[in-house]
C-alpha cells in the first residue's frame, strides 16, 4: 500500500512540472513578428524583417545565430543590433548589415553571418558514383543525389556543401519588458520552430541543410509571410517539447494515477 501511494504522489508531482509550464505557455503575449526572406534584399543571400508594430521602441536587441546541421552545427555567433524604433521595420541581411560579418560581400566559412551564406563551404564535397555521380567524374549526372539537384547541374558540384541550416534567437527590451523571438526554417525543432508551420527557406539551404538545391533558386522572391513572433519573455532552452506533447504527457501520467487510485480503494 506504501508503495503504491508512494507511486501515486510521484506521478503527479511529475506531471505538475510538465502542466504548469504549459499554462505559461499559452499566456504569451504576442508583440510583433519577423519575415525570412532569401535573394531579395540583396542577391543569394538571407534576410530577416523585423517588425516594430509598436508604440515603444526595442532597445538592446541582440541577435544569435547556433548552427543545428552540417558542417556549422553547434557554432554560435552574437551580434549586437540597432534599436529598433516604434512602428518601423529593421531589414538585417547577412553580409551587409550584421556586426560581426564579414560585410559585403564576403564569404567567410565558419563566419554564421557571411554573404551568401550557403557557399561558404564551396569544394568540401566530392561527388562519387552512386551518389552524385551515374559513371565517373568526366561526366557527372544527377543519380542518387536528391541533395544537391537540379542546382549542381547549373553550377557545378564544387558549389554542394553540407552546410546546416541554423536557428534565430534575438532578445530586446521593450515598454519595461524582456522580449524575445526564437525561430528555424525547421518547423518540428523544439523550441525553435516556425510560426509558419512548414519548411521555409530563409537560409537558402534544403531540410538537410544542403546548398545548391531548389531552396537556392535565384527567383528574387523568397518566402513571404510570418516566420517567427515576437514575445514578452526569455527564450526557452532549445530542445523543450512543444506545449501540446508536454500537456498530452502529463494527461497520461495523471490518468495513470487515477487507475492506480481505483486500485487502492478496493
Amino acid at each position: 500500500m506504501k508503495l503504491t501511494c508512494l507511486s501515486r504522489g510521484s506521478l503527479i508531482a511529475v506531471a505538475a512540472i510538465f502542466i504548469f509550464p504549459v499554462l505559461s505557455h499559452a499566456d504569451l503575449v504576442l508583440v510583433s513578428t519577423i519575415n525570412g526572406f532569401y535573394d531579395v534584399d540583396n542577391y543569394d543571400t538571407p534576410s530577416l524583417h523585423v517588425s516594430n508594430t509598436t508604440g515603444f521602441d526595442f532597445t538592446n536587441v541582440q541577435m544569435t545565430v547556433t548552427g543545428y546541421q552540417g558542417i556549422n552545427n553547434g557554432l554560435s555567433q552574437t551580434a549586437s543590433m540597432p534599436d529598433i524604433g516604434a512602428g518601423t521595420t529593421a531589414i538585417w541581411t547577412w553580409g551587409t548589415n550584421i556586426p560581426g560579418g564579414p560585410g559585403c560581400c564576403g564569404v567567410v566559412p565558419g563566419n554564421l553571418f557571411s554573404y551568401d551564406y550557403d557557399d561558404q563551404y564551396v569544394n568540401t564535397f566530392t561527388p562519387v558514383v552512386g551518389q552524385g555521380l551515374a559513371s565517373s567524374p568526366s561526366s557527372p549526372v544527377l543519380v542518387n543525389a536528391p541533395q544537391c539537384a537540379p542546382q549542381a547541374s547549373i553550377y557545378g558540384w564544387n558549389y554542394c556543401a553540407d552546410v546546416g541550416n541554423f536557428y534565430v534567437t534575438i532578445t530586446a527590451e521593450w515598454n519595461g519588458q524582456s522580449i524575445y523571438a526564437q525561430f528555424s526554417p525547421d518547423p518540428t525543432l523544439p523550441g525553435a520552430g516556425n510560426a509558419a508551420g512548414a519548411f521555409v527557406g530563409w537560409e537558402g539551404l534544403d531540410p538537410q541543410g544542403w546548398s545548391e538545391t531548389t531552396y537556392d533558386a535565384h527567383v528574387d522572391g523568397g518566402p513571404n509571410g510570418v516566420l517567427a513572433n515576437i514575445y514578452v519573455g526569455t527564450p526557452p532552452p532549445v530542445g523543450t517539447p512543444e506545449p501540446g506533447s508536454v500537456m498530452l504527457l502529463g494527461g497520461a501520467l495523471l490518468a495513470f494515477a487515477g487507475i492506480l487510485r481505483k486500485r487502492t480503494t478496493y
